[in-house]
């Protein structure tokens, strides 16, 4: 129907022009035949051949151009409803026609190719993101449900879903808020902790919503099983130490009281036993003390201090070798004063041991960064390096032999109080290690509670 309502006036057109051009001649024709001394006979013959002459050329041109730039224009439609697959004859009648035929075919086959190299894609992104362990949902400008991948289906119950408003689905309170952020939320009658991020996308020209919910519940769970059982390993190791020579104690003294003949040094004997349950029971209370010191810092009491200063303190009161500074700006920031001076007497000490056991070089260096509101102090040591990078930070972990395993944790939960972090690291410049301490510059309005 397209195609007619456009061809109609061209053939129109095109039959008007040829009868036009036709006219002359036949004209004249026409009026030789008729003004000369012809038989009537011959006069009428001669006629209709002039006038079918006409029509056949007129319909021979109609036929043969009109049908072409029909047949182009039932391409052309074939290719604006997707189908690729046709393909026209060469003309070869028509030098200009068979160009325009030859590109029509051209284009027709790029088009089916880049329209199959799109279907293979998308059918791979499916696949995709059907085996991603995150709950996908794109929604229209409407807030209804138009796909979800495996994960989200399996959320929200079935497929025959799409369609249904975000309100119905319970997933609304997901398409408000910031993001990312991680909230507690039921979705399908199941209330689990959720990380939740979003992003729009336009999609034939309207405007989407891909929603993505990662389920952090079971992770949580099994990270906080997992921290709990090393730290009840650490636990049961350290009391295990201390309770065995108590009981065993606890079992031979009495023997060594009620025997009737005693030794001569009997006496000795027990008060070497009750040595060592004192011993062993002070080894407990201070286990006890640990534990809670591991417990994490109370909430930081904030005040400006001069942060360089408090540097230099600790840095001249290091005895066992001389810490160079490379002093940065005088800066004032806000910070409990008594938890500082414990984390830089922390990373201080650690860094001298290490520079011990190597050339016994330690610097300490800071710089501000005002435009990110952040001050760095890097303490850098000689030493051997980090060995074990992943138990820096577990509780209780030591290869000191005087050494409670407390002491990084406890600054990197003081840092973390302050708003700031810490972070060790094995030097790529040399051998040892690097030390970064990060504050704010500002006084955070709330200060967060150190998780315990």
């Amino acid at each position: 129907m397209f195609a007619m309502k456009r061809t109609a006036p061209t053939e129109r057109w095109l039959v008007g022009s040829a009868l036009i051009a036709l006219f002359p001649v036949s004209g004249i024709a026409l009026a030789l035949v008729w003004f000369a001394a012809f038989p009537e006979k011959i006069r009428w013959t001669v006629t209709a051949a002039v006038i079918g002459a006409n029509l056949w050329f007129v319909h021979y041109l109609t036929e043969t151009f009109v049908t072409r730039l029909r047949n182009v224009s039932s391409l052309l439609f074939s290719m604006i409803e997707g189908d690729y697959s046709r393909q026209m004859r060469s003309v070869e009648s028509s030098q200009s026609l068979n160009e325009i035929v030859k590109n029509l075919n051209a284009l027709s086959r790029k088009l089916s190719s880049e329209h199959t190299g799109t279907f293979e894609s998308h059918a791979l992104l499916e696949k995709v993101l059907d085996q991603v362990d995150v709950a996908m949902f794109a929604f229209d400008d409407q807030t209804r449900l138009r796909w979800s991948n495996r994960s989200g289906t399996a959320l929200i119950g079935t497929s025959a879903n799409r369609g249904k408003s975000a309100e119905e689905l319970g997933l609304a309170s997901f398409l408000a808020g910031e993001v990312p952020r991680v909230g507690e939320a039921a979705v399908a009658g199941k209330r689990r902790r959720w990380q939740i991020r979003r992003t729009p996308f336009r999609e034939e020209g309207r405007p989407h919503i891909l929603l993505l919910l990662s389920d952090l519940t079971e992770p949580l769970r099994r990270e906080e099983r997992d921290a709990w059982q090393r730290l009840l390993k650490v636990l049961r190791h350290e009391i295990s130490n201390a309770v065995t020579p108590i009981a065993s104690l606890v079992d031979t003294l009495p023997r060594i009281i009620q025997r009737p003949e005693k030794n001569p040094d009997w006496q000795e004997d027990l008060i070497e036993g009750l040595a060592i349950i004192r011993s062993r029971t002070a080894m407990l209370v201070t286990l006890m003390k640990r534990h809670r010191s591991i417990a994490g810092p109370s909430r930081p009491k904030l005040k400006m201090i001069e942060v360089a200063k408090q540097i230099r303190l600790v840095a001249a009161a290091e005895s066992r070798i001389a810490v160079r500074l490379e002093p940065g700006p005088e800066v004032r920031l806000p910070a409990d004063p008594e938890m500082l001076d414990q984390v830089l007497v922390n990373l201080v000490d650690n860094a001298v041991e290490s520079a011990l056991l190597g050339d016994g070089g330690v610097i300490l260096r800071w710089q501000a960064f005002p435009s990110r509101g952040l001050f760095e102090l890097e303490i850098l040591d000689s030493g051997p390096g980090i060995a074990n990078p992943e138990h820096l930070f577990v509780p209780f972990y030591t290869t000191k032999p005087d050494g409670n395993g407390i002491g990084l944790v406890l600054s990197r939960q003081i840092a973390e109080a302050h708003g700031g972090a810490l972070s060790l690291h094995n030097r790529e410049d040399a051998s040892g290690a690097r030390a970064i301490l990060q504050l704010p510059l500002v006084p955070l309005r709330d200060p967060p509670i150190p998780s315990g």
